[in-house]
């Protein structure tokens, strides 16, 4: 018994000495303290009351009231927010697609020190993506490009531009530094243009401009033509960011590789790249991020993304209430992938730190 108030009481002289030290050290740090949980308990307490204890969480919409949360919206409308137009018989294929992405990250995280894992994705992935949600092969369904809706399409489309932009920037990142003049002109161009125009502005181009300067039976699917736009758009900002990290190799690393007879892309590849990528994974991370939240703009050019279908269910006079559960379950719905994603690539960037 007396072992056991020791321990109590060591913990409470611990957790006292932790308020002393972060909360409450002196007479500014009380009353910001203070401040702190006072403006914390005037918002947080009414938006919990709000959104989860007195929301309607089941029943009918007859149970309903205008002053709580009804988050009966998104459980009617769920499949139509997260699958679109897309047949039910063909979900599957999304699970699929998820969990060898899942895969991929796992083989990353093993072996971090290397590019392979990273390169076959960038590869493979698209192809993959592409045979198992369109179909046509293996005696699968095809399923037009028209009918991916939802999240699932910002999903489609955040995994396409990303695993496309990679190898692209890698590209233009050569070009760019080629000891051509032209190859060099034609690279800074490409980057220069993608990374000065907003993307929704790129999208108008590929979507309404691009077709009229191509032979009707040549124009790509739209779907394929926003790809494009997006991925040259992530890739030329990817490009700026490797740019960033070769600029940081110690000029030693070059003479090292010269002086083992590498040729200049065995340099590249083996020694200065890896080497880069490692110094500025944070912002490469970062761009992906932004590149996934960006593919909300595909909405302006009527594709029906996780925001068209919320407006589209909207339009629905049942659920014009109740916009802003929509709007704060698509919130959440992204806040929830760019807080995975930056989790995961922490502890890949801790792993490589360790590494080194």
């Amino acid at each position: 018994m007396d072992s056991y108030s020791t321990r109590v009481s060591s913990m409470v002289a611990k957790l006292i000495f932790w308020l002393r030290q972060h909360l409450a050290k002196g007479p500014l740090d009380i009353a910001l303290t203070f401040l702190w949980f006072l403006l914390a308990y005037t918002i947080l307490v009414p938006l919990w009351q709000w959104a989860v204890s007195e929301a309607t969480w089941s029943g009918s919409l007859v149970d309903c009231d205008s002053q709580h949360a009804c988050w009966l919206y998104v459980r009617y409308n769920w499949d139509n927010l997260i699958y679109g137009a897309l047949p039910r018989s063909a979900v599957w294929r999304v699970h699929a697609i998820l969990l060898l992405m899942l895969f991929w990250v796992c083989i990353m995280l093993v072996l971090r020190h290397s590019l392979w894992p990273l390169l076959t994705f960038c590869i493979f992935m698209p192809v993959l993506l592409w045979l198992l949600l369109h179909g046509g092969y293996f005696g699968l369904i095809i399923v037009p490009t028209q009918y991916w809706g939802g999240f699932t399409l910002n999903i489609i489309l955040s995994i396409l531009s990303i695993a496309l932009a990679f190898p692209v920037a890698i590209i233009l990142l050569l070009a760019s530094q080629s000891s051509l003049l032209a190859v060099r002109l034609l690279g800074r161009v490409i980057i220069e243009f993608f990374i000065g125009i907003p993307l929704i502005v790129h999208l108008f181009f590929a979507t309404l401009v691009l077709p009229l300067f191509i032979s009707p039976g040549f124009v790509p699917d739209k779907f394929i033509r926003v790809i494009m736009m997006m991925s040259l758009f992530g890739a030329s900002y990817m490009a700026e960011v490797l740019r960033g990290g070769v600029q940081g190799i110690s000029k030693a690393q070059f003479e090292a590789a010269d002086s083992l007879g590498l040729t200049y892309f065995q340099k590249m590849a083996y020694v200065i790249l890896p080497q880069a990528i490692q110094a500025v994974f944070p912002g490469l991370v970062n761009l992906v991020i932004a590149l996934f939240k960006d593919s909300v703009l595909v909405s302006t050019v009527a594709m029906l993304d996780v925001i068209a279908m919320m407006q589209s269910t909207l339009a629905n006079i049942l659920w014009m209430p109740y916009f802003v559960e929509g709007y704060l379950f698509v919130g959440a719905l992204f806040w929830s992938i760019c807080f995975g994603a930056s989790q995961v690539a922490r502890k890949i960037e801790a792993k490589i730190k360790i590494g080194r």
